[in-house]
């Protein structure tokens, strides 16, 4: 049975997304906001929610950070650009575009290997083992890691800025990582489905629709609408939030029945091994 408490109330539950968000972004350039200078950047979030960045030497962020000063590490104030993907039908599409401001700092040796495994796991780089034998060589690449001071987020419906306090003290969505499968299986090896269920449920014909998000309050469809509008976002809340990945399942699998039920889905043949694992 679906979780019995309440709805997050709307600040917890945008700081909630945006943290989710944030989880599996990729940075891509950073910005020292002193100069307004903008630079390349590798990286991804830490479990504690902040930006983790991959400096080689030779930049002149590298050069900053190496830097001695006298009253501790020397910091950088920054803005990170971050960038969560989805890939749909073999094209790559942005989910969410985050910036994030700051002060950037070298990872400590006693967070080092911590903050490269973050990195490892959503852009691995053969740079990060010389970060990890090579520690205070002044030749040697480093990590650095933004303080957080605030964080905005710009998603194809919405744009959120949230201080630091709100951002760090959200949980990602319990679901996430479970949804993100869900979401890739059934994109990937059941999309006919998707259409006709949106079609039952909205009440006018959809013909092209793809899961977009899956999460504990609830579903967003990427479809084509009727009309000159195109693509768009249609978000439907479960009646409940939903707490366990098995009710996700289970509510997946009864709402993808409308469109394996509906004329007009368009049956395929169902592989091998796909009755033990598919929520349709």
């Amino acid at each position: 049975m679906p979780d019995q408490r309440g709805p997050l109330a709307p600040h917890q539950l945008m700081a909630t997304r945006v943290r989710t968000l944030a989880a599996t972004a990729r940075a891509i350039t950073v910005q020292t906001l002193h100069d307004g200078r903008t630079h390349p950047a590798r990286g991804a979030v830490a479990d504690d929610g902040r930006p983790i960045l991959l400096l080689e030497p030779g930049t002149a962020l590298h050069a900053a950070l190496r830097a001695a000063a006298a009253d501790g590490p020397a910091r950088a104030a920054a803005r990170v650009t971050l960038q969560t993907p989805r890939e749909l039908a073999g094209h790559n599409l942005v989910r969410a575009n985050l910036g994030v401001c700051g002060w950037l700092t070298a990872v400590p040796e006693p967070q080092l290997r911590a903050a490269a495994v973050s990195i490892a796991e959503m852009c691995p780089d053969e740079a990060l083992f010389s970060v990890l034998e090579r520690f205070g060589d002044p030749d040697a690449p480093l990590l650095a890691e933004l303080e957080v001071v605030s964080i905005d987020c710009d998603t194809m419906t919405t744009h959120t800025t949230l201080p630091a306090r709100d951002y760090l003290a959200a949980e990602t969505d319990p679901l996430a990582g479970a949804a993100e499968n869900i979401i890739e299986h059934i994109n990937a090896g059941h999309p006919y489905l998707i259409a006709p269920c949106l079609t039952t449920m909205l009440g006018e014909q959809i013909d092209t629709a793809w899961l977009w998000e899956v999460d504990s309050q609830g579903i967003t469809f990427l479809a084509e609408l009727p009309g000159p509008g195109g693509a768009s976002l249609v978000t439907l809340d479960w009646p409940e939030p939903i707490s366990d990945s098995t009710t996700l399942t289970l509510a997946l699998h009864t709402m993808l029945q409308r469109g394996r039920n509906c004329a007009c889905a368009r049956p395929e043949p169902q592989r091998p091994g796909d009755r033990d694992q598919d929520p349709a």
